[in-house]
């Protein structure tokens, strides 16, 4: 099992505080959304596409997912810092 650490404004029921133990089938940063978008009920990644929804901003260690050399499928490691953001919505 890996324990991460997490950064979001966003309420993730039966996960309090700033860590988090993973299941044991949770070990990509793809396997984490997917785990964290039942626990919200919406799709973090896009069913047909696979990709990222446009309206969040992930990142590990402080480097933004479309700099990671694996991207979505990063392997995560214990105390990694995993940042999960939706964007703001723009306007005026």
């Amino acid at each position: 099992m890996i324990t991460i650490n997490f950064k979001t404004a966003v309420v993730i029921p039966t996960l309090e505080g700033d860590r988090a133990t993973l299941p044991e089938d949770v070990d990509t940063l793809r396997d984490f959304l997917h785990y964290i978008g039942r626990k919200i009920n919406f799709a973090i990644i896009d069913p047909i596409s696979g990709d990222l929804q446009e309206d969040f901003e992930i990142a590990i260690n402080g480097k933004e997912l479309w700099f990671l050399p694996q991207g979505l499928d990063t392997k995560l490691n214990d105390n990694d810092m995993v940042d999960f953001n939706v964007v703001g919505l723009g306007g005026g």
